[in-house]
């Protein structure tokens, strides 16, 4: 199944979600903002392209310059 993300603008929208969720009986959970920066970091991760790749010892020289 899908998951859906909300993310309230203020403390009353998430008030009305949480009670929509509790009246419904919808599986849920809250994630902290430390969680939604994992979920970013790995979703940027999936879409690096990787195919072009550099010799490591060319990369340290440009480093030291």
């Amino acid at each position: 199944m899908e998951t859906v993300i909300f993310q309230p603008a203020n403390d009353f929208e998430l008030s009305l979600v949480k009670k929509f969720i509790e009246k419904t009986n919808i599986k849920s959970r809250v994630i902290s903002d430390e969680d939604k920066e994992g979920f970013v970091l790995a979703k940027m991760m999936q879409e690096v392209d990787y195919s072009e790749t550099i010799d490591t010892t060319d990369f340290i020289k440009g480093l030291n310059h």
